[in-house]
């Protein structure tokens, strides 16, 4: 059925009403009771398949809103799924993001960052550092690192990485850490870029639970990126967030 036909969807642009949805019921009568004579009702046997492939199809989309929406960066983070499906969806992400002329960076897996063709990896403090994945992800391969003090992104700098995440700087829904450098740290990261000796073009993100509602003041603090993966927790308008 178009999308059209769904009145809690009246808000979507016109071209996007009639795009095609693909029904889905508990049931084979309820399914014939919605369905006309010229549609066919196929049985999933599994039905726990589908409860499995929702939030990949659900992320599928949110990707591509986000991508148009004009993100400059995309990261694959999942620590949950085995080595074979997660490098099926980053080739996949990787893909969309070299359509869209945007970077795909894998988070913590410098072999799989190479394998799906990344742009680069990101790791955390905890992971391998910047030198080990810069041995692995060669040439144009881009090594960020997470980093919770000024001493930890001084070091990032010395260590050879491309760029920093700084924070966290609020609470985060996919990060979890006891205590949040804030606000402070941010301040820090960039008077310690603006003066340091080689840091001056660093880039470097702020971290950690960002939004439309707080953002303001992560970048009155010194920052000038910033990821916008909490505020599409919250955006009603996803590809707005990059606003």
């Amino acid at each position: 059925r178009p999308l059209r036909e769904f009145h809690e969807l009246a808000g979507l642009p016109a071209e996007e009403q009639e795009r095609q949805a693909l029904m889905l019921y508990a049931n084979p009568r309820q399914a014939k009771r919605q369905c006309g004579r010229s549609q066919r009702v196929i049985k999933v046997p599994d039905s726990g398949v589908l409860e499995r492939t929702a939030s990949y199809l659900v992320a599928q989309g949110i990707t591509r809103l986000v991508l148009e929406g004009g993100a400059d960066i995309v990261q694959l983070r999942e620590k949950q799924l085995g080595d074979a499906e997660l490098l099926r969806r980053a080739k996949w992400l990787c893909g969309e993001c070299e359509s869209a002329g945007a970077l795909f960076v894998m988070n913590d897996r410098p072999d799989l960052a190479v394998l799906s063709g990344a742009a680069g990896v990101h790791t955390g403090q905890e992971e391998l550092g910047a030198g080990e994945c810069r041995r692995m992800v060669t040439g144009d391969g881009l090594v960020g690192l997470s980093t919770h003090s000024v001493t930890q992104l001084r070091a990032a700098v010395t260590a050879g990485a491309d760029y920093a995440g700084v924070g966290l700087v609020f609470p985060s829904t996919t990060m979890r850490f006891v205590e949040f450098p804030g606000l402070e740290f941010v301040s820090g990261a960039a008077g310690t870029c603006s003066a340091a000796v080689g840091a001056q073009d660093f880039p470097w993100f702020a971290i950690g639970g960002i939004t439309e509602l707080n953002v303001g003041e992560v970048l009155a603090a010194g920052a000038c990126l910033v990821p916008v993966g909490a505020a599409l927790d919250d955006h009603e308008e996803i590809g707005r967030a990059h606003d």
